[in-house]
Parts: structure tokens; C-alpha cells; sequence
């Protein structure tokens, strides 16, 4: 069928679910007026970015890739109509297990049986624009598809294993987003269909619906025989219903009812209360919220945002308007207004009136072949080549040697089937499944989720208790904690009487001993907890003591800095000559609160951080030099260890200033931080 309409895009749109079928259909239907953009766009545009993306198209598309393209605008246009059906609002729960079944069975016929190679399709469009040669060139290099032999047999077969592993990986899909053994599943028993037609027509065949009657009966507390009677009772007077009067299902059961239960009598001939209780489920339950954000969406046009903040009486008000009003009322609402307009001024359009200033333009002839219309004809022949023919194709390709599935097919496979056992644990546990469907396996996937729920809740529990201590802070150091133990106080807390005094009265309290020297304190007080100075900071982080201000101390609320000793990781340590002069006194405190390994030759420090090197311990061999030693010691260590290093920094090298040491090996105790405020 030949598209005689035009279109001016792609309707690409990243915001719609239909981003990516709708631009590749069209580039499918349109190829030829596509490639022959692209060639105006290289003419016209010169080398912009324009140009550069119009050749690496043309250069790219081959008659293989072509195919598959079509073949995956033919996929998903499938997978389209499906999500589409399952997005309405009136969706009916009944007709899913219908849906999903028929979607099953149209891409086995398109992909298994090569159905795809027959019937009106993108992939029938593409290979008959292939049946004739086009060619162009791109920076002086012939480009040519098509072939007035066809598309090779072997390149088609190709693109149709690719189109297999799809199905599989699709199927894996559907298998997790609707399983067999939920409740919603089971509703398919309402389902009017004949029993000959389609998938409902299958689940009464096979017996499956009987599983739906025990599945219904079990999580609804029904009793099973007497609603599988009270069924066979109603179900042909409803699908009379349904086929007399053009009802949706859920209609056509609710008139049934209404007919056998409308007075004692026929109620007692045709009793229906267990069926009447899966009914009312049947018409409460719905898979797709669209209903749901369209009211949101309606009461916001309605009423706009400015009422946000009224209490729950004046929005529960607001939401039950939106829902109470019907757009289908509008037309009656417009008539009653037409009727009110002629009754007080008479009709405007009779007849013989005064002409009108704009007298219109005749509508030409419409096209016939419309994109619209051609996407109606293939869903059609696709649904009428199913009914006529369920063998293969008679299209006989070569087996392609190919290996289809790849590892992110196996990915998304394996994916799927977690969705999936993860869902048949939540249905075990809400007493869904049937005895016969608890299997030994089922039993270990709920014991393995028990146990994977109780870790998980138990590292949610250390993390949120991690996270209130970081968020509230800790606190400072109890009177238990400060009982007898050494305190060190810096000379800006010594120079003001008051805080020294306080301090001392403080630390008489606690029985503690003041020390001068900073090795042998268990607490510092300060100004500046946070810039302490370099001795009282190394002092603290290798011995894990805790650094704080005179209110904190005195008062108990205040800023503290505590922190884990870092002398209890063993290193070993080079300090280079420039250290050691610049800071004699730094250098003379780490070495001996550190308790590390002091190596004082350069040599035999390269010598030992190969071997942790090896060993996957670097980290345990750090330098400490000066900044003007750095870029010196770095191109020493990246000399030793050869090529493939040049990007290394002297962090990642464990080559470190002062300051950088510091912060490396430094490491807070959150219990023992307070902000202070």
C-alpha cells in the first residue's frame, strides 16, 4: 500500500511513551524522502554539525541495517498498541490476560514464523523500497542500498535472530509485568469473548480457568464450588448481553445481575452471592492509574493551585466535583443552551438570512493513503494473515550463523526473572498461590527474602542511626569520661583569667591533672577546635583524643572534635630531611605517639613500598616531605615503578605534605562531634 500523504517531522518527543516508535516508523515509511534530506542538508550546509551528522547517516544505513530497523519499528508498534490499550482509563482488567496473550502470539508470527516477511508491514515496506537501487556519494566515496534481486537472504535472516532474541527477552518482560499467579490474572474468567475466539476462548479449553475460580475463591474468601456454579449460571445470559446490545464487559455482567437478581423470586432460582462478591472486585480493581491523574490533572484546570492549603473538607469537596463531572454531559449541557438561545433571540442560521461576510472554501478531495490509515490496514492483515494462516511462512531463508543473544540480552533476562520471584514471594505471602504452585522452590525464594529483608532492615537501622549522629552531632565527653584523666589548655585559653579559672575549677571537679605537655593529655581545651594548631591536631588524631572549647568543657554544650587514633594502623613512615628541619617539633611528636615504623633512608623506603605495592597495602607506606620535595620524591617512585604511571598523582603515590598527611590519616569519632549549636 502506497503512502500518498506527506509529513514535515518526525514527531519525535522525549516527553511522550511513544518517543522513539513514532520517529522510527515514520523513518521507515518515509526512508526515501529521508535520505534525500540528508542529501540536501550535505549540499546546502557546508561542513556545521548539520552536514557532519547527514554523512555519518548516509554512511551508516546499509540494506541489512535498514531491515532491522524496520523489523523494530514493526516491534514496536506492536508493544505500542499494548501499552496503549493498557493506559485507558475505561481499561478493563478482564480482557488483560486477552491482550497480553494476543501480543504473545503476534510476535511469534511476525519474528518465529517470518510472518513479518508477509503481510503489510514495515518490514514488507522496506524490503519493496530495497528492490531498487539508490545511490549517492559521501566525501567522494559511492554509497548505494537496495538491489533489484532484493535484500539477500542471509541478511534478512540475520536481522530476524536479532528480532528472536528480542521475543525472548520480551516474553521474560511479560512473564514479571503480568504474572500468572496474581489476582488479576484470574479476572480473565469475566472475560465475554466466545469461547472459540482468541486467548479467552484458550483458557476455557485448557482447563486454566479453573485455577482462576480456586485463585478468586482462596484470596476472597469464597466458597470455590458454588462460584464456579453460580458462574456457569450467569455467564451465557451475560455474553448474550454483551453481543445483542454491543456492551463492554463489566456492563454486560452488571445487566445479567440486575435480570436474575431484580426480585425474590428469580433471586431464589438464580442465587449469585459469591459471584456478586468477585464481581465487585472485578469492577473495583484496575491496573492503569490514568483515571486517577487525569482527576488530579482536570481538578487543577478546574480550580487551578491557588487552593492548595485548604483544609481536607474544602479539597475532598473540590476532588468529588472534578470526578462528578462527566465530558460526555457537555453535549446535552450544549443543546439545552441552543435551546434557550432560539427561544429569546430567535435562530442565527435560518435560512434566507443575511449572508455571511466569510462564505468558506470547498474541502478538496482527501487523501486515502494516510499514514493513520495505513497503520490500521497493517494491525488488519496482520490479525487477518494470523486467522488464515498459523504455519510458517512460505518465505524459505538460509539458518543464519549468528549468535543473536548477547550478555545484555542474558542481563535483562535475568533481571526479569528477579522481578518476577521477588512478585511470586509478595504473592505467597498474601495468600495467593494455589498449594499445587508452593513448591520447594518457592519455599527457598521466601526463605532467602526473609532473610535478605531482615539484613536489609538491619543495615537501614545502623545507617539511620549513622545518619541522626551526623545530623544531631554527638556529644561532649560525660563526667565519667573525664574523671582523672590529663587535660591540656593552650595559651589562648591561658591568657583570659576567667576561662582559666573556670577551666581549672572544671577540672578540680573532674579530679583531672593538667599537663603541659601534649603527648601525655587525654583533652585539649582551645579557641579554635577546628584550627587548633599542627601539634595539638597530630596529637589528637594519633592518640584519638578529643579536642574542645572551654563552654563545652565547663558547660557540657559547646564544639568538640574527636577523633579515632590513627596510630592504631600500622605504617611505615619516610620523613625527609626538609620535614624534619621544617617541623621538628611535628616530626619529633608523631614519632612518638604514632608508634609507626620510621625507615630514614630514601632507597630502602622505595624498597618497601614495592613490596606493599605488591601486596595491595600501599596505603600502609606514606611520605612525608616538604612542598618544594614532592615533585622530586613522585618522578623517583614513578622512575621505580616504570611505564604506565605517568597519570599518578603524589596522593595516589602516598606522597603527602603536612596538611595532606594530616587529612589522610585523620578519621572522626562521630559520637564524640558536637556543632555546638
Amino acid at each position: 500500500m502506497k503512502i500518498d500523504s506527506t509529513v514535515s517531522n518526525l514527531r519525535a518527543a522525549k516527553h511522550r511513551f511513544e518517543s522513539y516508535s513514532k520517529p522510527l516508523a515514520r523513518f521507515c515509511l518515509y526512508v526515501e524522502a529521508v535520505i534525500h534530506v540528508a542529501l540536501r542538508i550535505v549540499a546546502e550546509r557546508g561542513s556545521d554539525s548539520a552536514a557532519q551528522h547527514a554523512k555519518a547517516f548516509l554512511t551508516y544505513i546499509n540494506n541489512e541495517r535498514l531491515v532491522q530497523l524496520a523489523m523494530m519499528a514493526d516491534a514496536a508498534d506492536e508493544a505500542l498498541k499494548l501499552i496503549r490499550e493498557c493506559d485507558k482509563e475505561e481499561w478493563d482488567t478482564a480482557r488483560m490476560v486477552d491482550l497480553v496473550q494476543n501480543f504473545m502470539d503476534r510476535i511469534e508470527w511476525l519474528f518465529e514464523k517470518n510472518g513479518v516477511l508477509d503481510a503489510q508491514t514495515f518490514t514488507a515496506h522496506m524490503l519493496n523500497i530495497l528492490k531498487s537501487v539508490k545511490s549517492w556519494t559521501v566525501n567522494g566515496t559511492p554509497k548505494q542500498i537496495g538491489n533489484v534481486l532484493g535484500v539477500p537472504a542471509i541478511e534478512i535472516s540475520r536481522c530476524l535472530a536479532r528480532m528472536r532474541a528480542w521475543r525472548a527477552v520480551a516474553l521474560s518482560v511479560l512473564s514479571a509485568e503480568f504474572p500468572d499467579f496474581e489476582l488479576h490474572a484470574s479476572f480473565a474468567i469475566f472475560s465475554l469473548a466466545p469461547p472459540d475466539a482468541g486467548p479467552a476462548g484458550r483458557v476455557e479449553a485448557t482447563g486454566a480457568g479453573d485455577v482462576h475460580f480456586r485463585r478468586l475463591a482462596q484470596v476472597l474468601d469464597l466458597d470455590h464450588e458454588k462460584l464456579r456454579a453460580q458462574y456457569d449460571d450467569h455467564v451465557y445470559l451475560a455474553r448474550r448481553l454483551k453481543s445483542t446490545q454491543e456492551l463492554g464487559n463489566g456492563e454486560a455482567w452488571r445487566m445479567a445481575m440486575e435480570k436474575t437478581q431484580r426480585d425474590s423470586s428469580i433471586r431464589s432460582a438464580h442465587p449469585a452471592q459469591e459471584l456478586k462478591a468477585a464481581l465487585m472486585r472485578y469492577r473495583a480493581f484496575s491496573i492503569s492509574t490514568g483515571g486517577v491523574e487525569r482527576g488530579f490533572s482536570k481538578q487543577v484546570w478546574l480550580f487551578g493551585t491557588s487552593g492548595d492549603h485548604q483544609c481536607d473538607r474544602a479539597m475532598f469537596l473540590k476532588a468529588k466535583l472534578t470526578n462528578d463531572y462527566n465530558d460526555k454531559e457537555e453535549i446535552d449541557v450544549i443543546k439545552h443552551a441552543q435551546l434557550i438561545w432560539r427561544k429569546n433571540w430567535d435562530d442565527t442560521r435560518k435560512k434566507g438570512s443575511n449572508s455571511l461576510i466569510d462564505v468558506g472554501k470547498a474541502v478538496g478531495s482527501r487523501k486515502q493513503n494516510t499514514e493513520k490509515s495505513w497503520l490500521a490496514n497493517r494491525h488488519a492483515t496482520i490479525t487477518k494473515a494470523m486467522r488464515s494462516a498459523s504455519q510458517r511462512s512460505h518465505h524459505a531463508l538460509p539458518a543464519a550463523d549468528i549468535v543473536a543473544w548477547e550478555a545484555s540480552h542474558q542481563e535483562e533476562k535475568a533481571y526479569q526473572e528477579s522481578k518476577r520471584a521477588g512478585l511470586l514471594v509478595e504473592a505467597f505471602e498474601a495468600g495467593a498461590l494455589l498449594d499445587e504452585e508452593k513448591t520447594d522452590e518457592v519455599h527457598g525464594l521466601v526463605a532467602e527474602a526473609k532473610e535478605r529483608m531482615k539484613k536489609t532492615d538491619h543495615e537501614r537501622k545502623l545507617q539511620k542511626a549513622r545518619t541522626k549522629r551526623k545530623v544531631e552531632g554527638g556529644r561532649p565527653p560525660t563526667a565519667q569520661e573525664l574523671a582523672e584523666k590529663r587535660l591540656f589548655v593552650d595559651d589562648g585559653v591561658a591568657g583570659s583569667a576567667a576561662l582559666l579559672r573556670d577551666v581549672k575549677r572544671a577540672a578540680k571537679m573532674h579530679k583531672m591533672t593538667l599537663v603541659e605537655c601534649r603527648k601525655l593529655a587525654d583533652f585539649y581545651i582551645t579557641l579554635t577546635p577546628a584550627a587548633p594548631g599542627l601539634r595539638t591536631e597530630w596529637a589528637s588524631v594519633l592518640g584519638g583524643r578529643v579536642i574542645m572549647t572551654p563552654e563545652a568543657f565547663t558547660r557540657g554544650h559547646g564544639s568538640c572534635f574527636g577523633y579515632v587514633a590513627a596510630s592504631k594502623i600500622k605504617r611505615t613512615v619516610f620523613l625527609s630531611d626538609g620535614f624534619k628541619n621544617r617541623y621538628a617539633k611535628v616530626a619529633k611528636l608523631i614519632r612518638a605517639m604514632s608508634g609507626w615504623v620510621f625507615v630514614g633512608a630514601e632507597a630502602e623506603w622505595l624498597e618497601i613500598r614495592k613490596n606493599t605495592a605488591k601486596a595491595k597495602r600501599s596505603a600502609e607506606t606514606i611520605a612525608l616531605v616538604t612542598k618544594a620535595e614532592v615533585d622530586a620524591l613522585v618522578a623517583l617512585i614513578k622512575a621505580d615503578m616504570g611505564a604506565g604511571v605517568a597519570e599518578l598523582t603524589a596522593g595516589a603515590l602516598h606522597v603527602f605534605t603536612i596538611d595532606q598527611a594530616l587529612s589522610f590519616v585523620r578519621k572522626y569519632d562521630n559520637i564524640r562531634c558536637t556543632s555546638g549549636v
